[in-house]
């Protein structure tokens, strides 16, 4: 069984090591008739690098909704702002290698370079949503290293801000890290009325999306309000990265398959296998 893929998925993966069963579960309401739609590779990239990625790992020409209209603005924009978004990628690849490095090198100037890199670079992080999301997750996590909560959190919320900017979806695996972060943060600064907030809306992240991280509950101290820490080592990205590659054997290994929608789900819109189960998880 395959799903199809969209640039703007209405389902996410969600996969049972224990059972060896892969979920999906909806992240938006699905009408009867409508395609289920899951994200091959990162979502929070140009529609150009999509292309190439979808082309290079899959073989196939993305002809999705987001796909045809961002093609059709950027062809009526005909502006720098459009042309930059897909434009300078190898001086994007050096920015992204370059905050990686910095991530990874935990030495006391990490911070000063930052600021040169943010300066030299200017007009790619103006325009470069992706860029834009790399250099703000590189300073969420030497804040993180530092200790500099308020940071933390500050830095999140842009990074909710410019995922939201995007269009992307609201319970997604990035939005659940970002929100994790603002808890972690909060909890550190003893804002417990925030880290309660950004607790309830991990709960709920999770829910929708059948996440779970039950070897990693943790308590807060409200109320008996229960958060989920879902850090796997210090590195931010460990968290938000998905492997295309990994993907595409989760979606077609010979796995016991539970489809889960918010929407009314009609068997007859997937070639069903002898193994695959289709289950109504809410009518509209």
């Amino acid at each position: 069984m395959a799903l199809n893929h969209s640039c703007l998925p209405n389902v996410v993966p969600s996969f049972n090591s224990r059972t060896r069963t892969l979920a999906f579960h909806a992240i938006a309401d699905i009408p009867r008739g409508y395609a289920i739609e899951c994200a091959y590779i990162d979502l929070l990239q140009a529609r150009k690098r999509r292309q190439e990625l979808l082309d290079r790992g899959f073989g196939f020409t993305c002809v999705c909704k987001r796909c045809t209209r961002e093609a059709a603005l950027h062809t009526m924009r005909h502006d720098k702002a459009a042309e930059s978004e897909e434009a300078n990628v190898e001086e994007e690849t050096q920015v992204m290698k370059e905050l990686m490095q910095l991530v990874n090198s935990g030495c006391s100037s990490a911070q000063q370079r930052l600021a040169c890199l943010t300066k030299e670079y200017a007009s790619l992080f103006k325009h470069n949503s992706e860029a834009q999301f790399a250099l703000y997750t590189t300073e969420m996590q030497l804040a993180r290293d530092r200790d500099d909560w308020n940071r933390v959190m500050e830095t999140a919320e842009i990074l909710l801000k410019i995922w939201s900017r995007c269009g992307l979806p609201d319970n997604y695996h990035t939005t659940e890290t970002l929100h994790v972060q603002i808890y972690y943060a909060a909890k550190n600064a003893g804002m417990m009325s925030k880290a309660k907030t950004a607790a309830k809306r991990v709960a709920s992240i999770r829910q929708i999306c059948g996440y779970s991280h039950s070897e990693t509950v943790i308590e807060l101290p409200v109320e008996g309000a229960l958060a989920c820490e879902s850090f796997f080592g210090s590195e931010i990205e460990a968290c938000t990265t998905h492997n295309a590659m990994l993907l595409k054997q989760r979606f077609f290994a010979s796995l016991d398959c539970l489809i889960l929608a918010k929407g009314s789900i009609r068997s007859g819109l997937f070639h069903q296998r002898e193994q695959c189960i289709f289950t109504e998880h809410r009518v509209l």
